[in-house]
């Protein structure tokens, strides 16, 4: 689910299932949302993760524009 927060795109949380993980599932999310963003005219897209998921392996952190440019990190 997506919200407006600030005037900008925010997902609350985004989990793809362990048996699921490392197929690019949630990234072609987050590219779906971020062209619905950018599509908007909103300045930017934002995800709120936490810490405490049991269900999370290794954690990544992907910055997002609206305009979809990813800035890959670890």
């Amino acid at each position: 689910m997506v919200d407006l927060v600030d005037g900008a795109a925010n997902v609350q949380q985004l989990s793809v299932h362990p048996d699921l993980a490392r197929r690019r599932i949630g990234a072609v999310l987050l590219d779906h949302v971020s062209a619905w963003a950018a599509g908007r005219g909103l300045p930017a897209l934002t995800l709120t993760t936490f810490r405490a998921v049991p269900c999370r392996g290794t954690r990544r952190t992907t910055p997002v524009t609206a305009s979809g440019n990813w800035n890959r990190t670890s």
